[in-house]
């Protein structure tokens, strides 16, 4: 959609209202080829041959003209206009499939939408910024959680089995893999960090005091500890890995879940050091 002018404009004010007759003509646009934008990109050609370039990404195809103008409106300080724009242009950069939507009235509580401040978050910091975790099934807790998309679609549901597949012999209810019974810091550290100046109890007990990031700590209350074994199905290296978490607090309130590498009788299991994994809120 390109908009041209007899005489250059040069306000935020005159290229709000133009944006505003150009929107919904990208909008009718779209309808009529059943798409709807992933990416918007608004082009001002000013006259001195330098064009101002706006592009606006979308977290899920969609063809609402107020929200695709906020979103752009939002942004306009970042259009330089120069010596004056002789002429405004809306491109779809990206467009996915999007049929018919329904509109129905419903007294029942539903979700909210998140596309929208997803989409104005986005725009704003960064779509690289965003993202949400989701589980993955492993033992080890850095590998138990992956990033995806604000809006990625749910997985797939799990193919069902034949009646001869000889897991239908498993009757055992599946876990999530982040069960409530064992519960996890808010924040985890993407790799575990040494520990100095330790000093704990062998075989099974938490720290008294530790230094981390140059700041010593001294523990009042702990709980733990929770054993996990290392992976050795997918790392040779884990056959004989032992890790004993704890759940402590230190005298300021503050509390962190930290490990001992190692079971604390056999030296194959690990060399005893202790390292800081995550924080509670």
């Amino acid at each position: 959609m390109v908009q041209r002018f007899a005489e250059p404009i040069a306000t935020a004010e005159a290229i709000e209202h133009w944006l505003g007759q150009l929107m919904p003509r990208l909008v009718t646009a779209l309808g009529q080829a059943g798409l709807g934008a992933r990416a918007v990109e608004l082009v001002a050609d000013r006259i001195d041959g330098v064009p101002q370039r706006l592009r606006i990404g979308l977290a899920r195809p969609t063809r609402d003209g107020a929200h695709l103008l906020r979103l752009t409106l939002r942004r306009i300080e970042e259009i330089a206009p120069g010596y004056g724009i002789d002429a405004l242009a809306l491109h779809v950069r990206r467009a996915d499939p999007l049929g018919a939507e329904a509109f129905a009235e419903t007294l029942e509580a539903q979700a909210p939408d998140l596309a929208p401040l997803i989409d104005t978050l986005a725009n704003r910091i960064g779509s690289h910024a965003l993202w949400r975790t989701i589980p993955v099934e492993s033992d080890v807790p850095e590998r138990s959680i992956a990033a995806a998309p604000p809006l990625d679609p749910p997985a797939r549901a799990a193919a069902k089995l034949k009646p001869d597949d000889v897991r239908q012999l498993d009757r055992s209810v599946a876990l999530h893999p982040w069960d409530s019974r064992w519960p996890r810091p808010v924040r985890l550290l993407h790799r575990p960090e040494l520990l100095d100046h330790v000093l704990a109890e062998l075989p099974d007990q938490p720290p008294k005091r530790f230094t981390w990031r140059g700041m010593a700590h001294r523990v009042v209350r702990a709980d733990g500890p929770e054993r996990i074994l290392g992976e050795w199905w997918k790392r040779g290296t884990e056959r004989h890995s032992v890790r004993d978490y704890f759940q402590v607090e230190d005298e300021a309130g503050h509390r962190f879940w930290l490990f001992r590498r190692g079971d604390g009788e056999r030296g194959e299991t690990g060399d005893l050091a202790w390292f800081m994994h995550g924080s509670f809120g």
